[in-house]
C-alpha cells in the first residue's frame, strides 16, 4: 500500500512541477496487548513507526520507491514480535522538503558515477 501512495504522489510531484527532498514514513500496529472491553480504545494505545529519508531534491519515482524500500525494512523490523507479525493499523507516506523543479541544480558527479539509481544521498556524519 506504502507504494501505491508514493507513486501518487510522485505523479502529483511530477504534475505541480515540484521536487521532493524529503520522504517520510510513519505506520500504526495493533497493540500486542489484550485490550480491556471496558475501556475505549485510543490512538496512544497502539504502537507505531516513523522515519524520513533526507536526500537531494528529485521527482524520479524510481529513486523515491528504491529509498521507500529502506524505510520499510525498518518498519518491517519494528513489525516482527516474538510472536510472529503484526497487523497494520495505518500506513502513511509524505513527501516534503519541497522547492520547484526548475530550481534544483543537477549533481555534477551523477553522470560520472557507476551506480545509476537516480540523485545520491548526502553523507550522514554519525
Amino acid at each position: 500500500m506504502a507504494r501505491r501512495l508514493l507513486l501518487k504522489a510522485g505523479t502529483r510531484l511530477r504534475r505541480m512541477d515540484y521536487a521532493a527532498g524529503v520522504l517520510s514514513l510513519h505506520a500504526t500496529f495493533e497493540s500486542t496487548e489484550k485490550p480491556n472491553p471496558w475501556q475505549k480504545r485510543r490512538w496512544r494505545d497502539e504502537e507505531g513507526w516513523g522515519g524520513d529519508a533526507r536526500f537531494t531534491p528529485t521527482q524520479d519515482t524510481a529513486f523515491l520507491l528504491a529509498q521507500l524500500d529502506q524505510l520499510w525494512d525498518q518498519v518491517m523490523r519494528r513489525a516482527t514480535h516474538r510472536n510472529g507479525h503484526r497487523r497494520f493499523k495505518m500506513v502513511g507516506v509524505v513527501l516534503h522538503g519541497l522547492c520547484p523543479a526548475d530550481s534544483v541544480m543537477p549533481d555534477l558527479f551523477a553522470a560520472a558515477s557507476p551506480d545509476r539509481d537516480g540523485p545520491k544521498r548526502g553523507v550522514e556524519l554519525y
